[in-house]
């Protein structure tokens, strides 16, 4: 059974956090999937992971695309297995997968901007998961910390919405020390 950790990212911050979730996963060796809901998101993470920061290089490609099974990470809104042999799947908000137990670990990460269905949607997953014996992670960024805690605890998203670039020791990135843990 694979790991599996949830990241309630506040408001705008998943353009942050999963570009630095993908290097932490790349650093170990891994290959990754991005499991998005529709094309159209795919198309969008595609243009992003290339842009988002001016002296950075994230590579990638879509699932669809030529030479897709050479690439670290792809990014596919299909169900199929993912032709880079990804070991860890990041399910973005509305993403679902049947077979997430064949990878080393699915990451569950989605804005918590406040609205109640996909909060309420990764608390399900969660418990789903729990009940069926797996072991979950549940990282959420409050008063500009990343904490872990269970879901159903309160939570009010930080003003600071965006995971620093070199984040200081008391404040590393979850999966810095949580994908650590796994090798």
């Amino acid at each position: 059974m694979s790991d599996i950790v949830f990241y309630a990212s506040p408001r705008a911050g998943l353009r942050a956090l999963l570009p630095r979730l993908l290097d932490a996963c790349l650093e170990r060796g891994w290959r990754a999937l991005v499991q998005t809901a529709s094309p159209e998101e795919s198309a969008q993470w595609d243009e992003w992971l290339w842009t988002y920061a001016p002296n950075s290089f994230l590579p990638h490609g879509l699932a669809d695309a030529p030479h897709a099974d050479e690439q670290p990470v792809c990014i596919s809104h299909q169900a199929a297995r993912p032709p880079n042999k990804a070991e860890v799947v990041f399910l973005l908000e509305g993403a679902h997968r049947t077979d997430g137990d064949k990878f080393r670990r699915q990451v569950y990460v989605w804005e918590d901007a406040g609205a109640p269905e996909p909060r309420a949607a990764m608390e399900a997953a969660w418990r789903a998961h729990q009940a069926a014996g797996a072991s979950c992670i549940w990282w959420e960024r409050v008063s500009g910390k990343w904490q872990q805690r269970p879901p159903s605890a309160e939570s009010t998203p930080s003003a600071d919405s965006t995971p620093p670039a070199s984040a200081p020791a008391e404040d590393k990135m979850p999966s810095e020390d949580k994908m650590k843990e796994a090798e």
